[in-house]
């Protein structure tokens, strides 16, 4: 080969090779004198080293200068060509044999519109925020999943005797509260003992009136039914509350006391800080998960709930990301956040509807069941619910729900028609008199206050109420209170004529605390103060039946008495929609009881990852 010619490719590692060889086998033949002379040199240099016929590290860096410096720099680009290969092939075979999972860590931060009260499973009942941090606080002898079915929780198994009256909970080992002390029987029996206690007025006192409670040993614990009912299962998913902080609390001092808003529970997060404006105001609430939980530890760190005043100003924080989530979008809304691309929609069933209760004894002219009759035949459901809701709505016409035991669609219908709605009122006195806008009797105008919470889409709908009555001759008020004021200002004291607010029915759905007349008076949510003896009478026995087919008999008669009674009117169940930000991962909720089963899952949910093997 000419020494001016550049050596192709192959030559070189020919050339390689043989050199390569002629070192290991101390071959001294080359291609010319002046390279043989070289090799020679450097073959004595490498035996002088060592006298080993195969080369070592040091003894092969004599070989590379037998190299001309461009077929130094091929072997060179040979070498990391197969460094790179070598680390493709490891990483693809590392990358199929691990994968991307969830990792502990981040912060979930969420609007909330109603401050908390009472952090405490004994009292909170109204107020959805205390329900909502109470779910992630406390546990209780069941809980449900993201399927909405019991499961066990504190409880390690239970079982029920064959006339479903006796029921034995045995709870798991090493339970902690977040001071670290324990969590036995005589927590769960005193949590039952101070509900049955009337003297702190517990909403939940209903539930277990009759219910006699026994401790077996420190894990054991026994409940013996008066009567049976169909749903205390779902009863005892309410939290458990630690005797060694509250057994010392009077109940005149339970309200004030500060474990109410700095609670100690045993789920899966605990009490972490809260941050007040200087006139008390509660701006913010954090909570941290609990490291001795004794289920499986949530990857999510922190959980912080923010307070908006109303609605304008949670959607403002979300859009500019100074929170992950609303508790719950109203429907309007949603076309404001159209422009938003980091946020997941979840669209969750809920056992939820939305009427009009009437209150007679504030408003005589409601007493008269044509009016109240009139007023429902005013209403168009379905444009209401297109217009307002844009069909993610339901229409209903009773108190219970499709998917529910005792639904039948052939109960009485108020359907749109203000011709029967003018007949009536005018049958019950009320005239149209010539040049006045309003209906009169006796010269009295017929006028009608309608309440309802500052909430975006049901103010709308009060709105829509109010054009469809005047569009028939009455005059109508609206009264629109702030979500932390109507239950202490509205709702407990009954002040309304018609208020237009929405119920949850909760995991049974179970008409009775919504209609038994025992249930007229705070903190029951008979709204209308309906009383009938043949109803209630159904209410019981129903709760007294496991047999689904004999329960829905009874609810069948139930709800033909109520609608008959006209004791409100029944307008929509709504879809709930729950907007999250895309780096919340883990969400499979599909369908809640009531607002805070968004949390039932919130084990699984993850914003950090980490690449592991499978």
């Amino acid at each position: 080969m000419n020494s001016l010619q550049k050596p192709s490719f192959t030559d070189s590692v020919k050339k390689a090779i043989s050199i390569f060889t002629r070192l290991f086998k101390r071959n001294k033949q080359n291609h010319n004198q002046e390279q043989a002379t070289i090799v020679k040199h450097e073959e004595q240099a490498v035996l002088r080293l060592s006298g080993k016929r195969i080369p070592t590290l040091k003894q092969l860096k004599y070989g590379w200068r037998v190299f001309t410096i461009h077929e130094q720099r091929i072997i060179t680009t040979l070498l990391i060509l197969f460094a790179i290969m070598t680390v493709i092939t490891v990483g693809t075979l590392s990358y199929n044999r691990t994968a991307l999972l969830p990792a502990v860590g981040g912060t979930y931060s969420e609007g909330l519109l109603q401050t908390p009260q009472f952090l405490n499973p004994i009292l909170a009942f109204n107020n959805s925020t205390d329900v909502d941090i109470n779910r992630l606080v406390f546990s209780g002898l069941l809980k449900y999943d993201k399927n909405l079915e019991l499961q066990p929780d504190l409880a390690e198994s239970f079982s029920v005797s064959d006339d479903n009256k006796i029921y034995t909970f045995v709870l798991k080992d090493n339970i902690k509260w977040h001071d670290g002390e324990s969590l036995t029987a005589d927590d769960v029996i005193f949590t039952i003992k101070t509900i049955q206690n009337p003297q702190f007025n517990s909403p939940h006192f209903g539930k277990f009136r009759d219910v006699k409670i026994e401790k077996i040993d420190d894990k054991t614990i026994k409940f013996t039914l008066k009567e049976n009912f169909a749903g205390f299962l779902s009863s005892l998913t309410l939290g458990i509350v630690p005797e060694h902080i509250w057994g010392n609390i009077t109940p005149a001092n339970s309200r004030l006391a500060e474990a109410n808003i700095k609670p100690i529970g045993s789920g899966p997060y605990k009490f972490s800080k809260i941050q007040k404006e200087t006139d008390g105001r509660i701006v913010s609430y954090t909570l941290e998960s609990f490291d001795q939980y004794y289920d499986k530890l949530p990857y999510i760190k922190t959980v912080q709930f923010k307070f908006y005043a109303n609605i304008t100003e949670a959607l403002d924080a979300l859009q500019k990301q100074n929170i992950d989530g609303i508790k719950f979008l109203p429907f309007g809304s949603k076309i404001e956040l159209s422009q938003m691309k980091t946020l997941n929609y979840h669209t969750l069933s809920i056992p939820q509807y939305t009427a009009l209760f009437f209150n007679q004894s504030t408003n005589d002219k409601l007493a008269t069941k044509a009016v109240r009759e009139a007023l429902a035949y005013a209403i168009n459901k379905e444009q209401l619910v297109n217009d307002i809701f844009n069909n993610e709505a339901t229409v209903i016409d009773g108190p219970l729900l499709p998917d529910s035991v005792g639904y039948y669609p052939e109960i009485k219908k108020y359907n749109y028609d203000t011709t029967t709605a003018a007949k009536l009122l005018e049958d019950a006195g009320w005239l149209n008199m010539e040049n006045e806008q309003y209906r009169k009797k006796e010269n009295e105008i017929l006028e009608i206050n309608l309440t309802t919470v500052d909430i975006a889409d049901t103010v709308k709908v009060a709105e829509k109420v109010k054009e469809y009555w005047e569009n028939i001759g009455i005059k109508v008020n609206l009264d629109i209170v702030s979500r932390n004021t109507i239950e202490r200002d509205v709702i407990t004291p009954r002040n309304y004529q018609v208020l237009l607010f929405g119920e949850v029915l909760g995991a049974e759905q179970d008409p009775f605390p919504f209609w038994h007349s025992s249930k007229r008076q705070s903190p029951g949510v008979n709204l209308t103060n309906f009383a009938n003896k043949q109803a209630d009478s159904l209410l019981e026995k129903a709760r007294l039946t496991n047999n689904e087919e004999d329960r829905a008999k009874l609810y069948k008669e139930f709800q033909d008495i109520l609608i008959d009674a006209m004791p409100a009117i029944f307008l929509y169940t709504p879809h709930y929609i729950y907007p999250v930000h895309t780096k919340i991962k883990g969400i499979e909720q599909t369908k809640i009881n009531t607002p805070a089963d968004r949390f039932n899952d919130i084990s699984n949910w993850y914003i950090k990852t980490e690449r592991r093997w499978k």
